[in-house]
């Protein structure tokens, strides 16, 4: 690798871009030649090998997911014009991996959740939904879980929504208000994201800079783990991170998305208004170079 930081520009000229030579030509085999109109990143650039090195295909998102052991992929791929506002247990939601643990949707008040919304998944897996949160339904899978320390939680989301709400979250109530509630993953009012514990006695989190509710789709990624501490990672970088936010509260709960418990207001909803899409649960902590490769293997360059 080479740099030179005080060459900004070239020779101005009218000319064309060639690939494999012009005045000496190259003796290789060449593949995925992509001109970008901009300078990218560092960072994006390491995505982009990254990516290309693991994925085969955008077909394979799922696969990708699946290679990295998830504890469960929802995929909300329902039917257009699936509606569940019923009163408890509507629908099972698949669980794609061999693990079997199958989820349910719920909703709090007279709305639900909407299927067959035009989903996050592009290229060869574009014709897939995804499910429409109105600020009042959620999904959650109906066992208890002791004390998870360790754990990747993922997911896409789109909102233009300015009141908030609960991305994934973990309680003591499989549906209903929680009395114990802790790593909470939710979107403030001004669309910035955040995910916290309650440590030690107090709410310990973390928060992206950049606000999240412009209406287009959004990879999300939260890890945490003793020795590592939590990250927040927005389509495929690092956005926040706390090295050190000791230990979540001790108990046993369910795993719930889309809406939850808030320590604070804002925001001004506990629920999600928006779009989910492939919720994905891990009781592991992925690597910044595992949650690059999800984000790149569903992305346009």
């Amino acid at each position: 690798m080479a740099a030179a930081a005080g060459t900004t520009s070239g020779t101005a000229l009218t000319g064309y871009f060639r690939i494999g030579g012009d005045v000496s030509y190259i003796n290789a085999t060449l593949d995925e030649a992509v001109l970008y109109l901009r300078q990218l990143t560092a960072a994006r650039m390491s995505a982009h090998y990254t990516a290309g090195a693991n994925a085969t295909s955008l077909a394979a998102y799922t696969a990708t997911l699946n290679a990295d052991t998830p504890w469960a992929i929802y995929h909300l791929n329902d039917p257009p014009d699936t509606a569940y506002k019923a009163l408890l247990f509507q629908t099972r939601l698949a669980d794609l991996t061999a693990s079997n643990h199958r989820g349910w949707y719920s909703y709090v008040r007279p709305r639900g959740v909407y299927g067959g919304r035009p989903g996050a998944l592009v290229g060869a897996d574009a014709s897939s939904t995804a499910m429409r949160f109105t600020g009042a339904g959620i999904g959650y899978y109906p066992t208890r879980v002791t004390n998870p320390t360790t754990f990747t939680l993922e997911l896409w989301f789109r909102t233009t929504s300015t009141t908030g709400g609960d991305l994934i979250s973990f309680g003591d109530s499989m549906t209903g208000d929680s009395a114990v509630y802790d790593r909470i993953w939710k979107m403030m009012d001004d669309g910035t994201v955040t995910f916290g514990i309650y440590s030690g006695g107090s709410i310990v989190s973390m928060t992206s800079a950049g606000a999240y509710n412009d209406g287009a789709w959004h990879h999300g990624v939260v890890t945490l783990s003793p020795t590592d501490g939590m990250t927040l990672y927005l389509d495929g970088g690092v956005v926040a991170g706390n090295a050190s936010p000791g230990s979540p509260q001790n108990y046993a709960g369910y795993w719930r998305w889309g809406g939850g418990k808030k320590w604070t207001s804002p925001p001004t909803s506990e629920y999600f208004l928006g779009d989910l899409d492939e919720v994905a649960i891990y009781p592991s902590r992925l690597t910044a170079q595992q949650v690059a490769r999800h984000y790149w293997t569903n992305s346009s360059p």
